[in-house]
């Protein structure tokens, strides 16, 4: 068989993984700016401080869901021209995966004191200021990181690098202004990001998703407030807590607390939530709009 050189219908695959490459360096130019930023104005221990707090608490987004991509693209792409079949998806993985990661950060941050102590020692005590102020923007996070795949399952990439384009802009900025304030001031500039980027993907998006304001508060707000409660619980118990106690065992009592407390949250105001999830687990076998992840 001789080789073809014929080059026609190949122009789309080269359009779309070129869009693909666009967005990701923007990913990284909007992850690493804080680094390159306050590698100038900070000094290496406040930097240290950010960048091990960031860690802890982009473990979920950056560990958890991406493994969920594999499967996110080809279940959007088969029900591409089905908007309210996507509408439906995209929503479904924001709840389930708010459900599951709204907790995680917000217990992060409860329980950050007796966690660094049991982790670090008493010299990376300023990390628990720091998660404290970056546990609010993190479920955001998560949530943002929803639209660009479903866009490009649907056949826009190019969305998805706009997008990521905005979030480089509006990171950057808020970068510049926070690094003046220290590690609390690169942390502070995530709380004002997420929520911008997170309407913005909704406007972004609209033409080809459609998800509403609405639905998207629906699907984050009900384990978004649940988890924040769990925290100011666990938080405030810490100060009840006899004194001398070792900080392992101060952390394995906030976790356990924070479980129960966000277990019984959950439970009472947002039964069908759980519902949803246990049937999600026992039809994974079935055709169903899987959640979707970004880079």
């Amino acid at each position: 068989v001789w080789p073809s050189f014929n080059f026609s219908g190949a122009g789309h695959i080269a359009t779309f993984g070129g869009a693909l490459m666009v967005s990701h360096l923007f990913w990284v130019s909007q992850t690493q700016a804080a680094v390159f930023i306050g590698g100038r104005l900070l000094d290496p221990h406040e930097l240290g401080l950010y960048t091990e707090a960031l860690f802890f608490m982009l473990l979920f987004m950056t560990k958890v869901v991406p493994p969920l991509n594999e499967v996110a693209f080809p279940a959007y792409s088969r029900i591409q021209n089905d908007r309210q079949a996507v509408i439906y998806g995209l929503a479904k993985s924001i709840r389930i995966l708010t459900l599951i990661g709204a907790p995680i950060t917000f217990g992060f941050a409860a329980v950050a004191k007796p966690l660094v102590l049991t982790l670090f020692g008493t010299h990376w005590l300023g990390l628990v200021p720091v998660m404290h102020i970056l546990a609010p923007a993190m479920p955001l996070m998560v949530a943002y990181v929803l639209f660009a795949p479903v866009a490009n399952a649907m056949g826009r990439p190019w969305i998805s690098a706009r997008l990521s384009g905005v979030a480089a802009i509006v990171f950057t900025l808020s970068f510049l202004a926070g690094s003046r304030f220290g590690a609390e001031g690169l942390a502070w500039s995530w709380v004002v990001g997420a929520p911008i980027m997170l309407l913005t993907a909704v406007v972004m998006t609209r033409s080809v998703i459609g998800l509403s304001y609405a639905q998207l508060l629906q699907a984050t707000a009900p384990s978004y407030l649940c988890a924040a409660a769990m925290a100011a619980v666990v938080w405030l118990a810490n100060y009840y807590l006899p004194a001398g106690l070792q900080p392992p065992v101060q952390l394995a009592i906030g976790v356990l607390l924070g479980a129960i407390v966000y277990g019984a949250l959950v439970w009472i105001f947002q039964r069908r939530i759980i519902d949803e999830f246990i049937g999600m687990i026992r039809a994974r076998g079935k055709s169903d709009p899987a959640p979707a992840v970004a880079e």
